[in-house]
């Protein structure tokens, strides 16, 4: 029916190794079957959604400021802070050096060795 060619996952042509595998030659019914359905379904939601997301950007342009306690205490006492990392000196020494920024230095890790 197909022959090695057919539409079933190949590793990508311009990265074989690096990228996920691709399906390069889908039948024409199936390339007409997604137009209809989630081709045009995309297209109708862009048309449709999106004045009232440019709307409700103007409207909401402004963000709230929180005062520094607030954002202090929500990063050290969350959740979130499990994911938070102390950076070692020399980290910081070797990223302000391709950085181009040599003379900044980060005050609490200046002390510290990796």
């Amino acid at each position: 029916m197909f022959n090695r060619e057919g539409p079933w996952p190949q590793p990508a042509p311009d990265h074989p190794m690096g990228m996920a595998a691709e399906v390069l030659h889908p039948p024409e019914s199936e390339v007409r079957d997604w137009s209809r359905t989630a081709g045009w379904n995309c297209f109708l939601a862009m048309v449709t959604k999106m004045p009232l997301a440019i709307y409700n950007w103007f409207i909401h342009v402004k963000v709230d400021e929180i005062s520094d306690e607030f954002f202090e205490t929500r990063m050290t006492t969350t959740t979130y802070s499990k994911y938070l990392n102390r950076i070692q000196a020399a980290r910081v020494a070797t990223a302000t050096v391709k950085l181009g920024m040599p003379e900044c230095q980060m005050a609490d890790t200046a002390g510290q060795a990796s």
